[in-house]
């Protein structure tokens, strides 16, 4: 099982230079073509783990412990993780001198919105972000009530999440007002 998935490996950065290879000379079908390569390498790779994983929960006892981890020599991707590592959940935003606990990212945009509301600005309609009703959303949006009645969108990745609440910031009149963003392992960003 080790030996394909090192193949699968080996296999998915050798396409990924033949993709920046490609675009290094614009040619967009070979890219596109090593794109759809990697993404069927990467399903592939993802169900060898899988199975590498059932192989070992099988496996009674010390024996278990003593096999090798499948997804111990994946390493990265182009100074990218190849696996996704769970990103520590936010559990509070502070804006100024106010401070507010949150459960997720979504939060975070949620709260900055309010704070603009709570310091007498009105926020402007912005096309599938913030509008008057949830009317205009499509059926798929992750939407909440504002406290002064809008609905914002949140369905949207984290950095997306901070990028629209510095959006809102901007828009809004506080173009030099920052916000942090602490996690669980106690690390405060700030926006």
């Amino acid at each position: 099982m080790d030996e394909n998935i090192t193949k699968l490996n080996t296999e998915i950065f050798t396409e990924l230079a033949h993709v920046e290879q490609a675009l290094r000379l614009k040619n967009r079908d070979a890219a596109q073509n090593g794109l759809e390569k990697i993404a069927r390498f990467n399903n592939l790779l993802r169900q060898a783990e899988n199975v590498a994983k059932i192989i070992e929960q099988s496996v009674a006892g010390d024996a278990r412990e003593s096999m090798p981890n499948p997804t111990a020599r994946l390493g990265t991707l182009n100074g990218y993780a190849r696996h996704k590592q769970p990103r520590p959940k936010p559990v509070c935003i502070t804006i100024g001198t106010s401070r507010t606990e949150i459960r997720d990212w979504n939060d975070s945009l949620e709260t900055v919105a309010n704070w603009i509301i709570k310091q007498g600005r009105t926020i402007p309609t912005f096309p599938n972000f913030i509008l008057p009703s949830e009317e205009g959303f499509a059926s798929s949006a992750k939407t909440r009530r504002l406290s002064s009645g809008q609905f914002i969108e949140l369905g949207d990745s984290k950095e997306t999440l901070l990028k629209k609440a510095r959006r809102l910031l901007d828009s809004c009149g506080f173009p030099h007002q920052t916000f942090e963003v602490t996690d669980a392992n106690g690390t405060t960003q700030t926006f």
